[in-house]
């Protein structure tokens, strides 16, 4: 999950966030802040997606994009606009199919970012893989998937699994552009690779996120997988609630393929 730490943040929130997965908590302790800056405002919005609450999760991005208007365009204040425009992206694919004749169309969301700044600001890179990532989502859900496998393929090489999240999630999205080309055994081995990516450790938020997407890939295939994923989830040093979101997850997202009748990821970085 793309996320930056930042000043106006409580000290420790984004650790606790990404380790503890208590996604309640960590939506109150926001909630409790004065500050109102727009960086905020969008991380509230990013974890009501993460619970799948999508026009709770505008509100907040809706808010956010209007207090970043009167921010002072800093590169860090660029960097977060480029997230909070990736997590609008994201919430938009999830909420319902892409249709490329909607007025607001997903691909809007995604931002460009001026290529000189990377020699200069080390943290824009994170941006362009976030951005890298969610155009391989786009080409997903486009049904371009010879587009999409192929930047999947170049993130997970220059990633060289530095990021076990981000890694699980390219090789989710490898597994489906090869399911609905009709590649079922590199399908099933780019989902055993997204698995093992998570399946032994790391952040907790990160494992239950790609455990809920297998657990919904293999329900929509018909497939036992499923239950040893959700038996991951209820493992999982998290509290209960939390675990109900990724079980919700898994669900959603079996549902969502069998609409479309193919393998949907919903989330990019």
């Amino acid at each position: 999950m793309q996320l930056l730490k930042d000043e106006t943040l409580p000290d420790g929130w984004l650790e606790d966030l990404l380790a503890q997965a208590d996604l309640e908590r960590s939506y109150a302790l926001l909630r409790h802040l004065s500050s109102r800056h727009f960086y905020v405002e969008a991380l509230k919005g990013r974890i009501r997606w993460l619970q799948l609450r999508f026009e709770g999760a505008w509100k907040h991005f809706e808010k956010a994009c209007l207090l970043a208007e009167s921010q002072e365009e800093t590169v860090p204040s660029l960097v977060r606009r480029c997230l909070l425009g990736l997590w609008c992206f994201e919430n938009s694919i999830a909420e319902e199919p892409y249709s490329p004749t909607d007025e607001d169309r997903p691909d809007d969301w995604i931002p460009g970012f001026p290529d000189e700044l990377l020699q200069e600001h080390p943290e824009v890179r994170l941006i362009v893989r976030a951005r890298r990532q969610a155009g391989a989502l786009l080409s997903l859900h486009k049904g371009e998937y010879d587009d999409a496998a192929g930047a999947y393929r170049e993130i997970l090489e220059e990633a060289a699994g530095r990021e076990e999240g981000q890694a699980a999630g390219c090789y989710l999205g490898l597994a489906a552009c090869a399911h609905n080309q009709g590649a079922s055994e590199d399908a099933r081995r780019n989902m055993e690779n997204a698995g093992l990516s998570v399946a032994a450790g790391g952040l907790t938020l990160d494992r239950g996120r790609v455990a809920g997407t297998l657990a919904g890939f293999h329900d929509y295939l018909g497939e036992g997988d499923a239950a040893g994923w959700r038996e991951l989830i209820q493992r999982l040093a998290c509290p209960e609630r939390t675990r109900t979101v990724f079980l919700n997850h898994a669900r959603y997202l079996a549902d969502r393929c069998r609409e479309e009748e193919r393998l949907v990821l919903l989330w990019g970085g």
